[in-house]
């Protein structure tokens, strides 16, 4: 209850600050911010950061897909979930500087409902979106213009919790499955169109500069029509472009459209293997910040961080919403960009040669058959959403914390602090207890504590009175001097050389008191002493003989001189005394 242990505080508001250098999503700062030792000077034909950046994301990524499928099968072994529910299956994970583990979160559910989406457009449509914590979070709790206490000034003890009001990178995924005459107007075999053969019977792909034939649309001119208008709202009444595909990609690959103009998507066709399903499936994604969540940063010594995201909380003070008034979500124009190097790095695009990928096997294997959820398996769009929530933390770093960019310049060096409002909560050494069961304990230190203040009352009422306070004989110094001052011993004698006995052990002995030479001392006090156990001590005068000693005043005086100090003979009748006040 009174040992010092790290304990948190209480939570209290700060106002922080974070280095901002970049816009959400810049994808030159992205590459150059990937450490690679090759500069342009040794990579004169490729880019040395493109390199770097498509190596990240190539570990980065297919390790957040195989965390999420290694939770999945779990779940498929065990074989008893029931969780159809998009905001309650499981989530993805990334490690952020490789010891922090940053949660992901879905939002946004209500569009994810399979079957209401079915009952709507009367097709299976896959749609989940995604949220992840700010990862500039993390470079602001450990900044020190911040002052928050860090473990290694702990020597790696103790921790911190943050709730940061700052904006979150969101991805959404959907996906809808399409027969191949409504997939038509979108795979480039119109009449006149220049295709060639390839390996696979059947199968034509546009030549290499095939995109040279896709038309711009204009004022009153736009690409050819779909029954999927309106889902993935494409047309002059949403002024977006639908994407075309080069070609009809086989079963279990996939291919990938980068190219729609002025577009903040990227869109993915894959064909699965299914017996009971020859439709193929058309994935959507699209990326802004959402206002909707908190960033949530936990720091606990040695163990390392873990950053999570707090969305669509009534609760939750911290939401980035409650700093400003509702605004419509802001779609990045360079998310296309970025994730144009991130599906390099994946070979999306493989199924433009079917090279039958093992990612494209993995995903196209995961797309509905029916419109519902399957508890024990993750959907195309989870999966994908997890597969590439990797650029959108790389696209995060060091952007900033608003949900607009406030500044002239794409890119600021040394870059600009931006505050945000946060709750911290820190570990500091305290006294008290840990459970709550413990509370009882504080009776026995309330007890302790009357009973030392009653010890001490006493003890100042004793020193105040005649005599002061008693000498304690059994504290080692005083015993030594006790013995050093008293007589030799009959039943000891000897002793000095050899040790002593086991016989010599059971001598009895008191303590005398010469009064006129104010001496205390030892001596025997039974039969071995001389015959009687009740002869007078050499106390009882100068000069007289005790135990065949010869106790002189001169020699009691002497030996009374080198304790002498204090008034002894009251305090050696006090010692004796039967009072209760003595005995408390």
């Amino acid at each position: 209850m009174v040992r010092p242990k790290l304990k948190y505080g209480d939570w209290r508001p700060q106002e922080l600050q974070g280095l901002v250098k970049v816009s959400y999503m810049n994808p030159g700062f992205v590459r150059g911010s990937c450490a690679t030792p090759i500069d342009e000077a040794l990579d004169t034909v490729y880019n040395s950061g493109e390199s770097c950046l498509n190596v990240k994301y190539a570990g980065q990524s297919y390790r957040n897909l195989l965390g999420f499928m290694d939770v999945w099968t779990h779940i498929h072994d065990d074989g008893t979930s029931l969780e159809t529910e998009p905001g309650k299956r499981p989530n993805g994970k990334h490690n952020l500087f490789d010891n922090t583990t940053m949660v992901s979160s879905w939002i946004e559910t209500e569009y994810g409902d399979v079957a209401a989406n079915f009952e709507a457009h009367n097709r299976i449509i896959n749609n989940v979106t995604i949220a992840m914590p700010h990862p500039g979070v993390y470079s602001a709790t450990t900044d020190p213009i911040n002052g928050i206490l860090q473990p290694s000034d702990l020597e790696n003890l103790g921790g911190y919790s943050i709730r940061a009001s700052v904006v979150s990178p969101s991805l959404n995924v959907m996906c809808v499955n399409m027969s191949p005459s409504e997939l038509a107007p979108l795979i480039y075999e119109w009449p006149n169109a220049r295709n060639e053969e390839t390996d696979v019977p059947g199968q034509k792909i546009g030549l290499d500069d095939w995109r040279t034939d896709i038309p711009v649309a204009r004022e009153g001119e736009w690409l050819n029509r779909t029954v999927v208008d309106e889902i993935f709202q494409w047309g002059p009444g949403y002024d977006r472009l639908p994407p075309v595909f080069q070609l009809y990609p086989i079963a279990h690959n996939m291919v990938v459209n980068m190219s729609v103009i002025n577009s903040t998507a990227i869109y993915i066709l894959m064909k699965p293997n299914f017996p009971d399903l020859d439709d193929f499936t058309l994935c959507e994604l699209r990326s802004w910040v959402t206002t909707k969540c908190s960033t949530e940063f936990d720091l606990l010594g040695l163990a390392g961080g873990e950053m999570r995201v707090n969305c669509e909380d009534p609760g939750d003070e911290n939401a980035y919403r409650r700093s400003v008034e509702d605004v419509p979500p802001w779609m990045s124009p360079d998310w296309r960009n970025v994730m144009d190097q991130w599906q390099l790095s994946m070979n999306v695009n493989g199924g433009v040669t079917n090279n039958n990928a093992s990612n494209a096997r993995i995903l196209t294997q995961l797309i509905l058959r029916r419109p519902a959820l399957d508890p024990l398996l993750p959907s195309v769009a989870e999966a994908i959403a997890v597969y590439a929530s990797s650029a959108l933390v790389a696209g995060s770093i060091q952007s900033t914390f608003r949900h607009y960019w406030g500044y002239a310049a794409m890119e600021l060096d040394p870059g600009a602090y931006e505050a945000f409002n946060a709750s911290v909560r820190q570990q500091e050494y305290a006294s008290s207890h840990e459970q709550a069961w413990q509370g009882v304990f504080y009776v026995v230190l309330a007890l302790v504590f009357a009973i030392n203040v009653a010890c001490l009352a006493y003890l100042l009422l004793v020193s105040t009175r005649e005599g002061g306070l008693v000498t304690d004989y059994t504290e080692p110094q005083n015993l030594f001097a006790l013995a050093v001052n008293s007589p030799p011993s009959a039943a000891l004698r000897g002793c000095c050389a050899g040790g002593v006995s086991s016989a010599a052990l059971v001598a009895p002995f008191r303590v005398g008191y010469a009064e006129g030479a104010n001496h205390y001392f030892f001596e025997e006090a039974g039969p071995g002493a001389g015959g009687r156990d009740d002869r007078p001590s050499p106390a009882a005068g100068a000069g007289k003989k005790a135990d065949g000693l010869d106790m002189t005043a001169s020699d009691a005086d002497l030996f009374g001189n080198q304790c002498r100090g204090g008034r002894y003979g009251d305090s050696y009748k006090r010692l004796s005394s039967s009072r209760s006040a003595l005995w408390l």
